[in-house]
């Protein structure tokens, strides 16, 4: 027995082993530049490099960016055909031409082009083939200098040896070079050999020569070497093994009789140590070394999913993910998935008759052979070998009615196999290899009746059919046994639960029945979930509830109490509410099928993820199995897939990439690439940009969700499911960040990608301007103030002068008017008191008339006096220290005060008019000291400084009560207004001062007549 199940569990494991590996072809059609791509690499940012042709290609998961020879820009790759391909640690990447070596720097997603050159300069175009790269240097062969190494900081060139050079023959990997012991190692036309660089000694192999280092002779198609240091090459023969000294050959695998028929043209190692092998003529094979045997061959066939475009395969590339790249020469790249990895749909190949041929998938069943049965809506029925992913089809020439339109496929406990369909019951016949149609003697010309959806095996043996017109129950025979609720239609959901012997069944776009069975009868026991349309039900005995599978989301219904306990939907995170049907794998996790593909569930936490290389895919009722191998099957409108869970499961970061930034609808050109450096800055004027973006995933099929926001923008995190770009418009100038990340094939998020963006603000905005602004309309304003006030000030200024010239006339007037009336008037009287005492005899006697006549004489001689005051003084032709000598020396003889004169300094003229009001004020600064002072002497002092002329007039003050009223009268009075109003006119500054003896009053008067002097009292006690 042991025996038996050890047998059944390494016959099912060897099935399963033995799935064809799934393919995925990338030709022209989805932009690749051409089909011949000899040289393909994975680069340390995770996109894949493909040389051509016709350029060299870049593919990230999804598209193709093309890198192309233009004559007119000399930031393009050289011309022709790529001829070697590698990356140096410092991400640029190094690319041979038929004319030049090219540098792929990616800081500025532009290439540098080095040519040969002759003794003037001018360029030699030659074949180039790079083969190493390090941090500093490029090791590169052309067909003019041999191997040459390229300092790339210094540009210099050193000439290691001219006569290694790339044969046109060769055209895959040929040279080797092992910076430990610095040599190198590469393919002869006949064998090979290595050449110690330092020594300059060169050893061949294989050659036929008696100096050969190994003996023999053999032509060697491709040179490869192991991560354990090992020499692999390729001959006629098979593969020759050589240690990593080449001083013994290890193994010779001769791989398989009749080698000799095929060319090996490359090969790599997998993870595993095995071998994969370009083998043109023959595909891809997979060749483990320790066995010494193929374990498998990967070529082209009917079945485009499981196989190469064609069997010339000259380059072959395993990556980091164990992906296996291949150039199905002259059509384009294959990508070979050895441990699936992904998601398998059957594809449709119209010359295959028993091909799924698009049709929408309708049940699914696995038998006790482990062959897959597949029901479709039109198209019969499909048996599925999963060891060799062949169908045999089955159609109305196989007894298959109506062409299939297939609804349901079940197994009996006994082996049976029975297919519903719009017609009734069909059982198959192992024998006749045929279907054989079961009639239902209820139903007769009932068509709703025989519209069979769904049926059930009872643990009795009986069974449950779900029908258009109610329930059946039938026999183990499956003879009907009775009808329940005749008039309903029921969408064929079935499930019986043999602890309550509860039956729940699902009514088209109704509600959910549920029917308690006994003894072959069905009794009706409650409704739930009104207006739910069941599809699937699932019992889950760890959480005690059923998950049920709606058109309005997954339900979680507890039996016991007969509630719904939750709804799922696409707030959760479905993709889409119409849940089709559950499966759950080893670890615990729920797989629904759903209208926008699959999803993945997890109960303990709750979560939602879609499976996004599923994305847009339509699936079906009673179309999800798992195979006794652990294999999931989930068919749908697009046809069938197939994936086993864990494998989905793989270890790698996906990374997301940006791929072109376009400003203003324009690509953006700039010193740095935005996808290298993660920022950019803009002008004002660049306010609108698109960035594109992918996810590296090469298990998608480019079926990626997207994620992303600019903040400051956008304020959560915006999904895209249909582009891989995104615009935005009207920016307004700041810096934000934009962010985006993706679900990756295993509906997973993957890490953040940012990019820095700073848009400049317009020259009015910046702070530069905004201070230039302010200070200029704080100088406007301050320009205005002035000149508002220098307007003022020459008003007052002119306003003073027509008063001042006012006054000097109107003291003209006046002195001459006094002079003119008063004078002649005084000399008349004078006259007559003169004839008066002419006649009289004795004049004497009469002392009034003398009295007069002194009167007169007094009048007079104030007359004079104070005609002379009012008259203009003359400052054309006298100094101001003269007038004033002159006033003083007037006053002092008829004044009670005496008056002392001071002058020093140098004296400088002042403009007449100044000067003029300048002696109007000292003439009554000394009026108002006769008036108000005491008896003493006082002192008028002029000093002539450097920038000012000082006055002060000192007058002493009377010791009488009066004293107090002297200050009272000085200060409000009309000549302290006079003095004030002229020193104003004068910019002068005026202070008054005090103490117990003397009243003291100081002007400074500057020389220039502009300043910004103000006239201004200072009162001291």
């Amino acid at each position: 027995m042991r025996c038996l199940v050890f047998i059944l569990i390494w016959s099912v494991r060897l099935v399963h082993a033995q799935y064809p590996f799934p393919v995925r072809h990338l030709t022209t059609t989805d932009g690749l530049s051409q089909g011949t791509c000899y040289h393909i690499i994975k680069d340390s940012r995770g996109f894949i490099w493909a040389g051509s042709q016709d350029g060299l290609n870049r593919f990230d998961g999804t598209r193709f960016t093309r890198y192309q020879f233009d004559e007119l820009d000399s930031t393009t790759i050289g011309k022709g055909e790529i001829q070697g391909l590698i990356e140096a640690p410092s991400g640029d990447l190094w690319a041979g031409t038929e004319d030049c070596l090219s540098q792929y720097v990616r800081q500025t997603n532009s290439f540098r082009r080095y040519y040969v050159t002759d003794n003037r300069g001018r360029k030699r175009f030659s074949l180039h083939t790079p083969f190493y790269a390090d941090d500093s240097t490029v090791w590169y062969s052309n067909a003019i200098e041999g191997v040459v190494r390229l300092n790339v900081q210094t540009q210099r060139k050193t000439l290691i040896n001219p006569q290694i050079r790339p044969k046109s023959t060769i055209i895959t990997e040929w040279i080797n070079y092992r910076p430990a012991d610095q040599s190198l190692v590469f393919l002869l036309p006949v064998g090979f050999a290595r050449y110690h660089i330092p020594t300059r000694r060169l050893t061949t192999y294989y050659t036929g020569q008696p100096t050969d280092g190994i003996p023999g002779r053999q032509v060697f198609q491709s040179l490869y070497r192991t991560r354990t240091g090992q020499y692999c090459l390729g001959s006629s023969v098979g593969i020759y093994e050589f240690d990593a000294t080449l001083t013994s050959l290890r193994h010779q695998h001769p791989l398989r009789p009749g080698i000799g028929l095929f060319r090996f043209q490359s090969m790599m190692e997998d993870q595993q140590g095995r071998w994969w092998l370009a083998v043109e003529g023959a595909g891809a094979w997979l060749y483990d070394p320790v066995r010494m045997r193929i374990v498998r061959e990967v070529g082209p066939g009917l079945n485009k999913s499981y196989s190469l475009l064609t069997n010339q395969i000259p380059e072959i590339y395993v990556d980091d993910l164990g992906l296996v790249w291949v150039n199905s020469d002259p059509f384009g790249i294959d990508i070979i998935y050895p441990s699936k990895y992904r998601i398998e749909t059957f594809s449709d190949n119209p010359a295959d008759a028993s091909d799924l041929n698009n049709h929408a998938i309708r049940g699914l069943c696995e038998d006790r052979r482990h062959q897959i049965w597949i029901g479709t809506v039109d198209g019969g029925i499909r048996r599925l070998d999963p060891a060799t992913g062949t169908m045999r089809a089955y159609t109305v020439e196989m007894g298959v009615t109506t062409k299939g339109n297939i609804r349901h496929i079940v197994e009996t406990r006994n082996g049976r196999l029975l297919i519903a369909n719009q017609r009734g019951i069909q059982q198959y016949d192992p024998a006749g290899d045929r279907f054989m149609t079961i009639p239902n003697p209820l139903c007769r010309d009932d068509q709703d009746c025989q519209y069979i959806r769904g049926m059930l095996e009872l643990p009795d043996g009986n069974f449950i059919v779900a029908t258009y017109a109610g329930l059946f129950i039938h026999d183990a025979q499956l003879r009907p046994l009775g009808q329940v609720d005749a008039g309903s239609n029921y969408y064929g959901s079935l499930y019986f639960d043999a602890a309550t012997q509860l039956l729940y069944a699902g009514r088209r776009d109704q509600d959910l029945m549920v029917y308690r069975y006994e003894q072959g009868k069905l009794t009706w026991l409650y409704t739930t979930l009104p207006g739910f349309n069941i599809l699937d039900l699932y019992p889950d005995p760890a959480r005690q509830c059923i998950w049920i599978c709606t058109d309005r989301g997954l339900v979680r219904f507890d039996p016991a109490s007969r509630r719904v306990t939750r709804v799922y939907t696409t707030r959760q995170g479905l993709p889409n509410n119409v849940v089709y049907a559950l499966l759950p794998d080893q670890k615990g996790r729920f797989w629904l099928s759903t209208n926008n593909g699959l999803a993945k569930f997890l109960p303990a936490k709750e979560t939602i993820t879609p499976v996004p290389m599923t994305r847009g895919r339509e699936y079906n009722s009673f179309t999800a199995l798992i195979s006794s191998d652990g294999t999931f099957y989930f068919g749908g409108v697009h046809g069938l897939d197939r994936f086993v869970p864990n494998q989905l499961d793989y270890d790698a970061t996906v990374p997301v990439r940006i791929t072109d930034f376009q400003v203003n609808d324009k690509p953006y050109r700039t010193g740095g690439f935005i996808g290298e450096t993660g920022k950019v800055t803009l002008t004002s004027q660049q306010r609108t940009f698109a960035i594109s973006f992918a996810a590296l995933d090469y298990f998608s099929d480019g079926n990626n969700s997207f994620f992303y926001r600019l903040n400051g923008v956008d304020n959560n995190w915006v999904s895209l499911t249909k582009t891989n770009t995104v615009r935005y418009a009207d920016v307004s100038s700041g810096t934000y960040t934009f962010q985006v990340r993706a679900l990756d094939a295993r509906g997973q998020l993957t890490p953040i990608t940012q990019v820095r963006i700073r848009i400049q603000p317009p020259f009015w905005q910046t702070w530069w301007f905004i201070l230039l602004s302010l200070a200029g309309l704080v100088g406007l304003v301050a320009w205005g103030v002035s000149a508002f006030n220098r307007q003022r000030f020459d008003r007052q200024q002119r306003l003073m002068q027509n008063t001042l010239a006012t006054q000097e006339s109107e003291r003209r007037r006046i002195a001459q008017d006094l002079h003119d009336d008063v004078g002649n008037t005084l000399a008349t009287i004078k006259g007559m008191l003169e004839r008066a005492r002419e006649r009289e005899p004795a004049p004497t006697a009469i002392p009034e008339i003398s009295k007069a006549y002194e009167l007169i004489d007094k009048a007079s001689d104030d007359l004079r006096v104070i005609t002379h005051d009012l008259m203009p003084v003359e400052f054309e032709r006298y100094a101001l220290p003269d007038v004033v000598q002159q006033l003083i020396d007037r006053v002092n003889r008829s004044a009670r005060m005496q008056f002392e004169f001071i002058l020093f300094g140098t004296i400088r003229r002042l403009e007449p008019e100044r000067e003029l009001v300048t002696y109007r004020i000292i003439t009554e600064l000394i009026q108002n000291g006769l008036k108000h002072s005491g008896q003493g002497l006082a002192i008028v002092q002029l000093g002539y400084h450097p920038r000012h002329l000082s006055i002060l007039v000192e007058t002493p003050l009377p010791q009488t009560p009066t004293r107090q009223s002297f200050s009272t009268n000085l200060s409000p009075g009309i000549g302290q207004n006079n003095i004030s109003y002229r020193a104003e006119y004068l910019h002068a500054s005026l202070a008054i001062d005090r103490n117990e003896q003397s009243y003291i009053v100081m002007l400074d008067v500057p020389y220039d007549a502009i300043g910004n002097h103000t006239s201004h009292q200072h009162p001291h006690h």
